[in-house]
């Protein structure tokens, strides 16, 4: 009976070993790290590091490229930028030329329309005189003639002061400047710029040419005006030069006789026929002096010959 007990038991043995065995299997089993990657070969590893090493280089490449790219964007962009400030700045300058040649083909317009005699003052370009001050009178020629004062000014436009026309006056030049506008004939008295016989005292009569040819004495201007002396002007005498001093005015022909500035035969004594070029020509006799003119004994005149001179004695005619 007890040898069954002991068949069993030793079954009961190998059966708690081999049950014991196979949790001690499944236990080191289960101990194993899956992650654990199992030992690898040489080969295996240099692989590895060269993949690794073209994928870093590979990244490398890529990322200069963009870098590249990005500099090369940029580069263009700024040069894009730089292009278009510098045609704008083209287009503003060339705007602005045209702008200002059409303005000055405006105001050339303009200045062409005006007339001789128009009064201007320069704002731009003065001749000389003063620029936003002076002002001129416009003559043929494009010459600007200075009118240099009020009273001379008037003398040729009553309204200039408030005509003028301001100008850019490029393109002219300077004539001589304007003297008083009186006609040929007028007694004239200076107050400045004498011509030489006397500021405020002499009286001239003015002659073509902006000539002033004094009258020596009352009778000789008598002769040619016989109001001068409650019409004469007071002028500026800037602009006019002194011409010969004047002589008496007498027609070619009449019978004279000097008591002053005698030509030769004698002051008070001589008679003389006045012929052209302000030329006395004596009568040596009367006789020949009949043959010429039978009244001269009671028409002949008594002035002061001053501006004549002698010519050949008179013959019998």
């Amino acid at each position: 009976m007890s040898m069954p007990m002991l068949a069993g038991v030793g079954l009961l043995v190998v059966c708690c070993s081999s049950s014991a065995a196979a949790v001690i299997m499944r236990g080191r089993e289960e101990k194993e790290d899956p992650d654990v990657p199992s030992t690898t070969t040489g080969t295996d590893s240099g692989a590895d590091k060269a993949a690794a090493d073209k994928a870093a280089t590979d990244k490398a490449a890529t990322d200069k490229a963009a870098t590249d790219k990005a500099a090369t964007d940029k580069a263009a962009t700024d040069k894009a930028a730089t292009d278009k400030a510098a045609a704008d700045a083209a287009a503003a300058t060339a705007a602005a030329a045209a702008a200002a040649n059409a303005a000055a083909a405006a105001e050339q317009t303009r200045i062409a329309s005006f007339t001789v005699g128009t009064p201007v003052q320069c704002t731009a370009n003065d001749v000389g005189s003063g620029a936003n001050s002076a002002v001129y009178r416009l003559e043929a020629g494009k010459k600007l003639h200075h009118y240099p004062n009020p009273p001379i000014a008037t003398s040729w436009d009553a309204d200039w002061g408030t005509t003028y026309k301001k100008i850019d006056c490029i393109g002219f030049t300077q004539g001589p400047v304007m003297a008083h506008n009186v006609t040929v004939g007028t007694p004239v008295q200076c107050t400045a710029n004498d011509v030489g016989s006397g500021a405020n005292s002499a009286v001239y009569r003015v002659e073509a040419g902006k000539k002033l040819r004094h009258y020596p004495n009352p009778p000789i201007a008598t002769s040619w005006d016989a109001d001068w002396g409650t019409t004469y002007k007071k002028i500026d005498c800037i602009g006019f030069t002194g011409g010969p001093v004047m002589a008496h005015n007498v027609t070619v022909g009449t019978p004279v006789q000097c008591t002053a500035n005698d030509v030769g035969s004698g002051a008070n004594s001589a008679v003389y026929r006045v012929e052209a070029g302000k030329k006395l020509r004596h009568y040596p006799n009367p006789p020949i002096a009949t043959s010429w003119d039978p009244d001269w004994g009671t028409t002949y005149k008594k002035i002061d010959c001053i501006g004549f001179t002698q010519g050949p004695a008179m013959a019998h005619r």
